[in-house]
């Protein structure tokens, strides 16, 4: 399997995906990897997206069992997380497990989990 930039694509024939929760009208949630930017961009690009997942993935309400995800510039880190818990979120800065600091993604952002 050939990686490539997707600079140097214009369209992607198929994209496979999966989400960490379902509501009942098929809106999505994903929230636990490190790329959300990336894959975003990569299904946009996709004549068909697959998104893969199973019934434990299935909620009322988004949010319901894992926090939302929002990938956050560096540099705007704290005007952030006001604007979120002015719109009733309670923030908190994702750690890694392994290291010292915040999860950083592959664009070098910063994940903040919102409850």
């Amino acid at each position: 399997m050939e990686t490539v930039d997707l600079n140097d694509v214009s369209d992607i024939d198929i994209a496979f995906d999966v989400v960490d929760e379902v509501d009942f009208s098929r809106n999505l949630l994903k929230c636990r990897g490190g790329t959300h930017t990336i894959q975003k961009v990569v299904d946009s690009m996709a004549k068909v997206c697959v998104i893969l997942t199973d019934y434990t993935k299935v909620v009322h309400r988004l949010g319901s069992n894992i926090p939302v995800a929002v990938e956050v510039l560096p540099i705007a880190v704290s005007p952030v997380l006001r604007r979120l818990v002015a719109l009733g979120g309670v923030p908190e800065i994702r750690s890694a497990l392994r290291k010292d600091g915040p999860v950083v993604t592959d664009l070098g952002n910063v994940v903040v989990d919102v409850g």
